[in-house]
Formats: C-alpha cells, structure tokens, sequence
C-alpha cells in the first residue's frame, strides 16, 4: 500500500535492513561490560602532567639535535659549494 507521497515505480526494489549479529566497534552493550568500561577509563585518561612534561623536554631536546644536524649539513654543502637551497 504505497502513498502519494512515496511513489513506486515499476521495477523497483525493496531490500530488507541489515540484521546485526555483533555490535559495531565502538558500540555499547546494555550493562554486561560496565565493570569493562570501568577500568578501560582510567587507561582513557592518558598521561599525568609529569608525564606530559617529560615528554615535551624530550621531544625540545630532539628537535634542537635535529636542528644541529641540520646546520651541518647546510654548512658542508656551503662549503663543497653545491646545492641549490642549502
């Protein structure tokens, strides 16, 4: 019983929706994985402040020596005389 405001046309088809035997990633079950949740939050949290600053000295002291590298080779090449943009 079609309406007007859905019109068939010969030769089309219906298709019956898709039947989930499991859950999509990410989708939650009603409560059998709450205690599962629970403790998957505190490792959701990520790093402490410490951490953190660790961290970003670590990656400061990485990007200085990558920079030295950088300069040395810029000067080598200066010196050999060739490249174009070093």
């Amino acid at each position: 019983a079609a309406t007007k405001a859905d019109p068939v046309r010969f030769g089309e088809q219906a298709e019956r929706p898709p039947v989930f035997r499991q859950l999509p990633r990410g989708a939650n079950s009603s409560s059998s994985s709450k205690a599962k949740a629970q403790s998957q939050s505190k490792k959701s949290q990520g790093m402490s402040e410490a951490q953190i600053e660790a961290e970003k000295d670590a990656m400061e002291i990485m990007r200085r020596r990558v920079q030295a590298q950088y300069a040395a080779i810029r000067s080598k090449r200066r010196q050999a005389g060739d490249g174009f943009h070093l």
